[in-house]
């Protein structure tokens, strides 16, 4: 009796084992735990280029909110917009209840606790400084929506349409850089250096980034007239300020017609864009 007894208490224990849902925890961008759960259904997404990610991936139908940057990417019309890079509506998370929000690290830190006490698991993404980062951060959605095989196929088909970029690359590398920003300060430019995306995304480009040490994103401006870089690209709306500004008048670039205007959305933190980013600015040097 004393055995059969024993028999159902463990059977009891198994099962009810076996039932309960087992948190699992990740580390998201910044190196944070968090924790996973098995019915992952709900995520609030304030990221644009992930909310791109996520239609790529057809994984929409579990988007229950988005921010306010994310407003017009298409499939989110009827998405509730709950907050931004720095803050989120409360309110509407109550009567939504998300499994996850991925935010970026500009969020108020006073949420992070909200979030934990409301059972909200916060996932945050810093911004990336190489094409390499967006492929963690798929792995990492892969994790959380337990579909890896889709994030998987989604990293593979991505490096080789790079490689294929990269491979018709000349060995000899034209002289180029990224005006952000230009007489932002007194003698300085704002460019995209080595440590900033779009540095890496020209470099795969097949270009030579002369402002690739500049760390801080600081160019000087006689810096700028002294390397006389081959070719400058920019946001498309800059090209004819830039180009009617001396001493950037003076330049190469400028006088060769090489001022190449780009569409800033394609340099959205962590944007499937990036491969058309590529493409542009490697086409733009051949």
């Amino acid at each position: 009796m004393k055995k059969l007894f024993l028999v159902l208490v463990l059977l009891v224990m198994l099962i009810s084992f076996s039932c309960t849902k087992q948190n699992k925890t990740i580390k998201d961008m910044v190196n944070r735990e968090v924790a996973i759960k098995d019915d992952a259904e709900k995520v609030v997404c304030l990221i644009p280029g992930l909310v791109e990610w996520i239609n790529k991936l057809s994984l929409q139908d579990r988007l229950v909110g988005i921010g306010t940057d994310c407003k017009g990417i298409e499939g989110t019309e009827k998405v509730p917009v709950v907050g931004s890079f720095f803050g989120l509506d409360t309110n509407a998370l109550k009567e939504i209840k998300p499994d996850y929000v991925f935010a970026m690290t500009t969020l108020d830190k006073e949420l992070w606790q909200w979030l934990k006490d409301n059972e909200i698991s916060l996932v945050l993404f810093a911004y990336p400084t190489k094409i390499e980062d967006t492929y963690k951060a798929l792995n990492l959605m892969g994790k959380i929506f337990g579909e890896k095989e889709k994030t998987d196929k989604a990293i593979k088909e991505y490096q080789q349409q790079i490689k294929a970029i990269t491979a018709q690359n000349t060995t000899q590398k034209p002289k180029g850089y990224f005006s952000i920003r230009f007489n932002d300060r007194l003698g300085e430019d704002v460019v995209a250096s080595g440590s900033h995306i779009i540095g890496n995304l020209l470099e795969l480009s097949g270009i030579d980034n002369v402002a690739k040490n500049n760390g801080d994103m600081i160019f000087h401006r006689d810096s700028i007239v002294n390397t006389d870089p081959e070719y400058i690209f920019m946001d498309e709306r800059m090209v004819e300020a830039f180009a009617n500004t001396p001493p950037y008048s003076s330049l190469s670039a400028t006088k060769n017609n090489k001022l190449v205007g780009m569409d800033m959305n394609l340099f959205t933190a962590y944007t499937p864009k990036y491969i058309i980013a590529i493409k542009i600015m490697s086409s733009a040097v051949k």
